[in-house]
């Protein structure tokens, strides 16, 4: 039976309040300072703000279904904020009707630990490796690895490096499925939320804030938002090619297509608010 592929409301303020302990905790661990980061993302989610996997649904739905599966296919998640990533392509493979065996890397256990709560929600048995996806070695190649706007976290001349770390991990005739956000306008420099951008998501947020966690202190809410949306920042990519370059050049036979979503009604608009953007959906095949 497929798993939701978003969580229902009331799960996710679970979530929310769940992160912000284990980010206290583990964060700091990682060697990288992601604690505004990791735990905060689910309360965007929550709140409409945070444009997680589930926004890409039928991307993943179509591809898994459309690919070659052995009985027990190995999935790699490379990369995971929380488990939004996690249980789109859950939903998906068991859409397909395929159980698979999962692993899931991210460098902090933050937000893999937040997927290990998720999977033991649903009875399902997980790997996660806290690691950095350029270090990573598996004993066993993957049949397929899944990612949502990671891309845009390494600069352009560390692209090629990732691209071959894929390719290393995947086996022979191996799958990456990748959605990143496109910018063809934006300068070379990392790219954030402009003030105005800052001012239309943190009004949004303590917006719907009261009826979404009534508990919450709107004073700190503001202050975690206001810190988030200062400090979030990514590398852009401007084209297909900045994609599908490293990908080809690391042995990767590359479909790339691009789909427009339009803003939201009402919504803010920024580098993490789904809506008002244009993403390359991309399935690329090893060629070992």
């Amino acid at each position: 039976m497929p798993a939701p592929a978003e969580l229902p409301t009331e799960y996710l303020q679970q979530s929310a309040s769940l992160a912000s302990r284990i980010a206290a905790e583990r964060c700091p661990n990682s060697g990288a300072d992601c604690a505004w980061y990791h735990a905060t993302w689910p309360l965007w989610r929550l709140l409409g703000v945070g444009s997680g996997p589930a926004i890409h649904n039928a991307f993943f739905r179509n591809a898994i279904a459309s690919l070659p599966h052995q009985p027990r296919a190995r999935v790699l998640i490379s990369g995971s904020a929380d488990q939004g990533m996690l249980m789109v392509a859950l939903d998906a493979f068991r859409r397909a009707g395929i159980e698979p065996d999962f692993t899931v890397l991210d460098r902090c256990d933050t937000p893999l630990a937040l997927c290990r709560v998720h999977a033991e929600r649903l009875d399902l048995a997980i790997h996660t490796v806290a690691k950095d996806i350029r270090d990573f070695e598996p004993d066993v190649p993957f049949d397929i690895a899944c990612t949502h706007a990671f891309v845009g976290y390494f600069a352009p001349s560390e692209r090629p490096d990732l691209a071959r770390a894929w390719q290393r991990q995947l086996r022979p005739g191996g799958h990456l499925l990748t959605v990143n956000r496109l910018r063809p306008d934006a300068l070379p420099e990392p790219i954030g939320f402009t003030t105005a951008q800052v001012e239309a998501f943190v009004a949004t947020i303590l917006d719907r804030a009261p009826a979404l966690l009534p508990n919450q202190d709107l004073d700190l809410l503001e202050s975690l938002a206001r810190t988030y949306a200062a400090r979030i920042a990514f590398h852009p990519v401007h084209t297909e090619q900045d994609l599908s370059g490293p990908l080809c050049e690391a042995g990767f036979e590359v479909d790339i297509r691009t789909e427009l979503l339009p803003p939201r009604p009402g919504g803010p608009t920024g580098p993490t608010v789904p809506g008002n953007a244009l993403y390359a959906l991309i399935v690329a095949t090893s060629r070992g």
